[in-house]
């Protein structure tokens, strides 16, 4: 893989390194009372994005020579996202502008607040900004499949609405598919760095777990399969969100699955990522639809196996875009938590497949 950007090594992939970024996190939680400059960004604010620019272009020259030669869509699914919706839309109007190479597609979600208000009204004045109404609150693999629908790119990302993931990252994961079909933003490799809220150490744990979980019952390999920032390449991405029936917690797992089935190339990239403050994720209730969706998700996936007359772990899973001499200590925990499962999955499965043929 073309190492674009590659991010220096940090205490291991996904550490809590809160002290390592007052640039990210400044721009991710710019709050003040300073005027505005429209959309609910406020000098303050655009001074840190831009500040932040630098700093990316500085450490990673390579992303900041990189143009995309085609249009990148950037969707966005968004349910009840008012209060934060303005401040999300100024900062992407702030790093893209009216950059001729992006569309940003926002899709509601069936929202009973204002979302749809807010996002039209911003619309109005920025030619790259679309709005997609969902008549019902479908779920966030509903809304997303209605902005691939009608994205016009030939490069698709999908981000959270809350911009957990850095938008500094994007041409990143862009650049990612000029040798891969699908780009997965982790924050479980080498060159990752993740801020979780104090008090929300849990948030870490049931990420772990849901993964792990999810590589066992579905044969996936993957090292984060909910980070909320994804990449595909055109032709790739409508035609797994046109085969993929989730629409829930599992829809990422189930997408990965499809492309291992398909024997797409699939690469994770590392990420900047800030746990946003107001998160809609329930720690008691959710843990349990994430189980109750990845089963239905395994039984969804050994349909698909009998279809296509092959096992989902029979192809290779993501090949992580790692820094030069990305080893031993420093990505030993998660690689670690990682490896172990994967190792174990793929023993239980080959015993499976032998058992099978005898």
């Amino acid at each position: 893989m073309t190492e674009l950007g590659a991010k220096p090594l940090t205490r291991g992939g996904g550490a809590d390194v809160s002290s390592e970024l007052p640039d990210r996190e400044r721009a991710l939680h710019c709050e003040g009372s300073g005027p505005e400059l429209g959309h609910g960004v406020t000098n303050e604010c655009a001074l840190s994005l831009k500040e932040d620019r630098v700093d990316q272009k500085q450490r990673y020259p390579e992303v900041a020579r990189y143009v995309p030669e085609t249009l990148v869509s950037l969707i966005i699914p968004a349910y009840n996202e008012a209060a934060r919706l303005a401040e999300t839309l100024g900062r992407l109007h702030l790093e893209f502008g009216d950059d001729p190479h992006y569309e940003i597609i926002v899709v509601d979600d069936g929202s009973k607040d204002a979302t749809s208000e807010i996002v039209a009204e911003f619309c109005s004045r920025w030619a790259n900004a679309k709005l997609i109404r969902m008549p019902w609150n479908g779920g966030k693999g509903s809304a997303i499949k209605a902005g691939i629908a009608i994205a016009q790119g030939s490069r698709l990302v999908f981000m959270d609405a809350d911009l957990s993931a850095d938008i500094s990252d994007v041409p990143r994961l862009v650049a990612a598919l000029d040798n891969a079909d699908v780009a997965i933003g982790s924050r479980a490799i080498a060159g990752s760095r993740v801020i979780y809220n104090q008090g929300r150490g849990y948030r870490k744990i049931q990420s772990k777990f849901f993964n792990g979980l999810a590589c066992v019952l579905v044969d996936i390999v993957a090292s984060d399969t909910q980070c909320g920032f994804k990449a595909f390449r055109s032709d790739a991405g409508k035609m797994l969100f046109h085969l993929c029936e989730g629409k829930g917690f599992a829809f990422d797992v189930e997408l990965l699955a499809l492309a291992q089935l398909l024997g797409l190339r699939v690469t994770e990239v590392p990420v900047d990522w800030v746990e946003s403050i107001g998160t809609t994720v329930r720690p008691i209730r959710d843990p349990f639809l994430m189980v109750r969706d990845l089963w239905r998700t395994r039984q969804r996936c050994r349909t698909l196996e009998a279809h296509a007359g092959r096992y989902v772990w029979e192809v290779p899973g993501p090949q992580a875009e790692l820094s030069r001499g990305a080893a031993g200590a420093q990505r030993a925990e998660d690689a670690t938590f990682v490896g172990e499962i994967h190792d174990d999955a793929r023993e239980r499965l080959q015993r499976r497949a032998a058992h099978k043929l005898d």
